[in-house]
């Protein structure tokens, strides 16, 4: 017997499930379309693309711009094609199994505060070093 057989059974048996669910079937219908239609995929890897470089302006701090503005109008277009529209609810159906079934692992990994000790003591000393060479200003009203 292999060590922690069960556990493997199990993760086969709910690899399985999940693919005889009506959210991984429609998922696969979908993309199998998507895949054969080079128009809408080139459509959907431009907005991908899109949202991406718009997620990178975004964390350096960019305000919005015309190509957030060129996004919304890909996105509306996107809306209105079904062959997309449907790869992407589709997808986002079968991402949220996936997703509730990562938050069911979580809870088994302990909280990870290894380092939290050290991070305060840096923070507390970050601190002292940064008040060290400041002239004491008080304020007395």
């Amino acid at each position: 017997m292999v060590k922690n057989e069960g556990i493997y059974q199990t993760a086969s048996k709910l690899a399985e499930q999940i693919k005889a669910s009506p959210e991984y079937a429609r998922y696969i219908t979908a993309k199998e379309r998507l895949l054969h239609d080079p128009i809408n995929r080139k459509l959907l890897r431009d907005l991908r693309n899109k949202q991406f470089d718009l997620e990178d302006s975004l964390e350096t701090g960019e305000e919005y711009t015309k190509q957030e503005e060129f996004l919304n109008d890909l996105m509306m277009s996107v809306a209105l094609n079904p062959v997309v529209n449907d790869f992407l609810n589709a997808e986002y159906n079968f991402g949220r199994i996936i997703e509730q079934l990562s938050e069911i692992f979580e809870q088994i990994f302990p909280e990870d505060d290894i380092f939290e000790e050290e991070e305060a003591a840096a923070t507390v000393s970050d601190a002292l070093h940064d008040s060290a060479g400041r002239e004491d200003t008080t304020y007395i009203n």
